[in-house]
């Protein structure tokens, strides 16, 4: 993949509460995470899951991240 395709900035990653940031990712009560959003810039999720169901279409998800296709 080359880089003019697909962006990843440190400050998109930094949207994941998993690396210290304020996205959406959430934890069930058994500490298990559930939910995971990782932003791809203005406004477009470049990784978003949920109950185990991956968005990414870089991972085969429906959704659409910015230079990976719609």
């Amino acid at each position: 993949i080359e880089s003019a395709e697909i962006a990843i900035t440190a400050t998109a990653f930094l949207s994941s509460t998993l690396l210290g940031g304020a996205g959406a990712d959430t934890f069930n009560a058994n500490a298990q995470l559930t939910a995971v959003y990782i932003d791809g810039g203005a406004g477009s999720s470049l990784i978003s899951a949920s109950a185990g169901v991956i968005g990414s279409t870089l991972l085969g998800g429906t959704s659409n991240d910015i230079g990976a296709g719609t």
